[in-house]
């Protein structure tokens, strides 16, 4: 698979991810359930969950850029190195959801994982 595909897979995973912090934001979803289990009031939810529709976003974009779908805005040096950080953050965050209290946060371990992978894909594939 080429490196837009990687991204393209990537972009959609992440899109879900907005959908399902939208659905957290409209308590569609019971905040409870999510952040491990600490947020403890209407207000946490809300400035939680809007950070994470930013980090999505953000990630979205270096991704875009990497592979040409957003006109890149910085050295691909620096693309490169928020691309490894990107690939930390995530292999952290599987660890996180793993340790989390809650079964749905453990589930989000695999997407976390998979979200890794295809940067590293999207990082070290040729485009």
């Amino acid at each position: 698979m080429g490196n837009k595909k990687w991204a393209r897979v990537f972009i959609l995973i992440q899109g879900a991810m907005m959908v399902f912090h939208l659905l957290v934001l409209f308590r569609i979803i019971p905040f409870d359930k999510v952040w491990g289990g600490q947020l403890s009031s209407v207000s946490d939810m809300y400035r939680f969950e809007g950070l994470a529709m930013l980090v999505h976003a953000f990630v979205i974009w270096l991704v875009g850029m990497r592979v040409g779908i957003f006109r890149s805005l910085m050295k691909e040096s620096l693309l490169d190195k928020f691309l490894w950080l990107l690939m930390v953050f995530f292999l952290l965050n599987t660890v996180g959801n793993l340790l989390a209290k809650t079964t749905m946060e453990k589930g989000f371990a695999a997407v976390s994982l998979a979200s890794a992978y295809l940067v590293w894909r999207v990082r070290y594939s040729q485009y």
